[in-house]
């Protein structure tokens, strides 16, 4: 009988790190009416298969729309499923999120995720589905091939005005917000988590073909073996890098397929314009694609063939005080967007 006490205290223990969903109060999830995401249980919720929320489906969930309207401390996600964190939204490529989930400017904080497999990320695998206003901060990923901590494979998606902090640990195709991509957007994102991984890996994205990245910063240190670079890893096919800078340190074990911007390029037609890397805090000279700058030249006052053609007063602004990004151009906040209200509407 002594030991039932250390029982109840290891079931009671169990049952508060338990994950548990709980169905968003308000919204529909149709595009003029999307699911309210205002905590972890209205997130898990989505991420959740068809034995713990049986409707809608898990089909029809990863289909559907969602502004999320509180920021999200995460943090209890380390001791779910015995250890392996967090389940991502989206598991492959058969079974992806297709649907749009605006994070409306607030924070998820401290998401866990610990997966000896492929897909790893806040969202696992995107397709034709819109990622948009989403910050995450302090977390921690690890997974094998496609991890990063936004999503782990993006096809055909959107993904607009999204940061990204903490730390990131994979194989091969890793990034801070995405690891592999094919034929989508990246607009206006930024990442400052610490990467780790052994090919294609990239501070923005570790892989991309036919895609188009636009006004991105990447300040987190990436390390790997080859083809690993600040903003990207690996231009595999025909894309375009315009307005993109990099600074975080590149510790790669090959010098020759490691870049301060970019670690390779495949496609001769690939277009990169307008982009820069700081050589002295990168510590590395040589890149596939952008332009060398050192860190008084990227730094305000800048020089004046740098951040060429950029727009500053509407999408960048310029540090002039060192106080927002150690004078180095950051995102203009009203680019990014305000917080988001939304009305609160039931739907059916």
């Amino acid at each position: 009988m002594k030991y039932l006490p250390f029982i109840f205290i290891l079931v009671f223990t169990s049952f508060l790190c338990a994950q548990t969903a709980a169905a968003p109060e308000f919204g529909s999830g149709t595009p003029t009416n999307p699911y309210q995401i205002s905590s972890l249980q209205n997130l898990y919720w989505i991420a959740a298969d068809n034995n713990e929320v049986p409707e809608p489906t898990q089909e029809e969930r990863w289909a559907a729309n969602y502004i999320q309207t509180a920021n999200i401390d995460a943090a209890e996600t380390e001791d779910w499923f015995n250890g392996q964190g967090w389940k991502p939204i989206g598991a492959d490529t058969s079974n992806p999120f297709t649907g749009k989930y605006n994070g409306g400017n607030f924070v998820i904080s401290n998401i866990y995720c610990n997966s000896s497999s492929s897909e790893i990320g806040l969202f696992g695998t995107t397709y034709e589905a819109e990622i948009t206003n989403i910050n995450l901060e302090s977390g921690n990923i690890t997974g094998s091939s496609n991890t990063a901590l936004l999503i782990g494979r993006a096809d055909y998606t959107t993904i607009i005005n999204c940061r990204v902090s903490g730390t990131v640990n994979g194989a091969d195709w890793v990034g801070g917000v995405v690891g592999l991509s094919h034929s989508s957007q990246i607009q206006n994102c930024v990442n400052n988590a610490d990467i780790t991984g052994f090919f294609y890996i990239g501070g923005i994205v570790g892989n991309i073909s036919n895609n188009t990245i636009e006004n991105c910063f990447n300040r987190g240190s990436i390390s790997g073996f080859f083809n690993i670079g600040g903003l990207v890893g690996e231009v595999f096919e025909s894309s375009y890098i315009d307005k993109c800078y990099s600074t975080g340190i590149i510790v790669a074990d090959q010098a020759d397929n490691a870049g301060g911007l970019v670690g390779d390029v495949w496609d001769s037609e690939t277009t990169i314009i307008n982009c820069y890397w700081d050589t002295e805090s990168s510590g590395i000279n040589i890149s596939a694609g952008g332009e060398a700058r050192t860190t008084q030249e990227m730094t305000y006052p800048y020089a004046e063939n740098t951040y060429v053609d950029w727009e500053f007063g509407e999408i960048w602004l310029a540090d002039e005080d060192y106080s927002n990004n150690d004078g180095y151009p950051y995102l203009n906040p009203t680019s990014m967007g305000d917080i988001i209200s939304y009305t609160e509407t039931t739907g059916t």
